[in-house]
């Protein structure tokens, strides 16, 4: 029987710790005796956000704990502060390298490099940590089968940026290696992965994968051993496929709906972000448990959960209006 307690009833704010408050008091957390134990299904209450935004769509947290959230409404992308940092801001209105129309995710990658989804501008964008352009990638031109070389098929920072248009919409992005780059083109309703330095593509998830064609993707994860996690809400389903593009199987079952998003999490675990709650998966797709999230009025109002993120520094929910975080789920 589902639990329902407010965030701050569970957890004890002392300078700079968390703590989770248990029968035997404050304490540190310890990984479950089962590395996929079934957990109660509860409702968390949100804390003030971490930020504010008009539109945002996507989030990213490089490994050192810095967020970034594509704001769509805005046309940025946001860096937040960590300590002794000021926001920054990447971007602005416009099809130039550099300027995002409706950006829909980030990937912040290894925290050296920034890949963006510039849905509307189809096309993906790749930064320094300085926000120096690096190159852009069309998302969309030219690709009729799989394996075939794109028509304009490299980062190339010297680029004019109004020739590197696509037709298509990327809205959700992952750059895991450095090698590999995959794309969910919401437009074609399928995924682009470039390898060989991003001189060729691969399609995963269109109509000749039979069991493995994707309906209606709105987004996707890696996880550490190349899997590729899709979430599907026309299959009601997370469509997984090896790191070279094969179908696997569909996973979670009549659970993916009404998802947003999908992250992979500590020991393989996978987060399925939908409207009002957040799943949590074992890898194999194995419900252990739902976190019903009680957020802020105009969020609720407002569509919900758009996206998820774990971290060690705790799990960052996403809505267009506002970022907040959890110790945990």
């Amino acid at each position: 029987m589902a639990t329902e307690r407010s965030f701050w009833e569970a957890a004890v704010w002392l300078p700079g710790v968390l703590c989770v408050v248990a029968a035997a008091g404050c304490g540190v957390l310890r990984a479950p005796t089962a590395p996929a134990a079934v957990r109660a299904d509860t409702t968390l209450t949100a804390a003030a956000p971490l930020a504010r935004f008009e539109g945002a769509r996507g989030l990213g947290v490089a490994p050192g704990g810095t967020v970034y959230v594509a704001d769509a409404a805005r046309d940025v992308i946001v860096r937040l502060p960590t300590a002794g940092d000021r926001e920054a801001v990447l971007g602005g209105s416009g099809g130039q390298a550099g300027q995002f129309d409706r950006p829909a995710d980030v990937d912040p990658t290894n925290g050296l490099l920034i890949v963006v989804a510039d849905a509307g501008n189809g096309r993906l964008q790749r930064f320094s940590d300085e926000f120096r352009h690096l190159g852009t990638l069309p998302v969309g031109r030219g690709y009729a089968a799989a394996g075939q070389t794109p028509a304009r098929p490299v980062f190339d920072a010297q680029t004019d940026g109004s020739n590197d248009l696509g037709g298509g919409r990327p809205v959700a992005v992952r750059d895991p290696d450095g090698d590999a780059t995959y794309a969910l083109d919401a437009a074609e309703g399928h995924v682009l992965k470039w390898e060989d330095q991003r001189q060729t593509v691969r399609i995963i998830g269109g109509f000749s994968d039979g069991a493995g064609a994707l309906r209606d993707p709105v987004g996707l994860a890696v996880g550490p051993d190349g899997t590729l996690y899709v979430a599907d809400p026309g299959r009601g389903a997370v469509m997984t496929y090896d790191r070279f593009g094969s179908f696997l199987a569909a996973r979670a079952r009549g659970r993916a709906d009404s998802a947003r998003a999908v992250a992979v999490g500590p020991r393989g675990r996978l987060y399925l972000a939908k409207p009002r709650s957040v799943l949590i998966l074992g890898g194999e797709g194995r419900l252990l448990r739902r976190v019903t999230l009680r957020l802020g009025t105009s969020d609720d109002e407002g569509g919900g959960v758009v996206d998820v993120a774990p971290h060690e520094r705790g799990v960052f929910v996403l809505t267009p209006g506002a970022l907040y975080r959890f110790e945990r789920l």
